[in-house]
């Protein structure tokens, strides 16, 4: 097939197609935003995604900070933990306790 006579037919196809949507339209007397972002010159400022938030250094820096501090706080925690139950084992030991717990 000639190239020629493959446009021909996909425009024409097209002008059917918009012919088609054009009588829908018509029909619901309501145009779809989609059909109307398409139809404006500018639709890729439409589509665009929204722009990304950007923090301050010093933002990042307190977040680094407050998470520092919440890690210190729970590692601080899990220590005393383990230090009081080393130490109720030893007093247990000292105390001629058989138990092992």
């Amino acid at each position: 097939m000639n190239t020629k006579t493959i446009l021909t037919e996909l425009y024409s196809e097209r002008d059917r197609i918009d012919k088609a949507i054009s009588a829908l339209e018509a029909l619901d007397s309501v145009v779809t935003p989609a059909h109307a972002v398409k139809k404006t010159a500018s639709a890729k400022a439409v589509t665009t995604a929204p722009k990304k938030r950007v923090l301050s250094a010093e933002a990042r820096h307190r977040i680094s900070e407050a998470s520092k501090r919440r890690w210190a706080k729970q590692k601080g925690a899990a220590a005393s933990k383990k230090a009081a139950k080393k130490a109720a084992k030893k007093t247990a030991k000292s105390t001629g306790d058989k138990t092992p717990f």
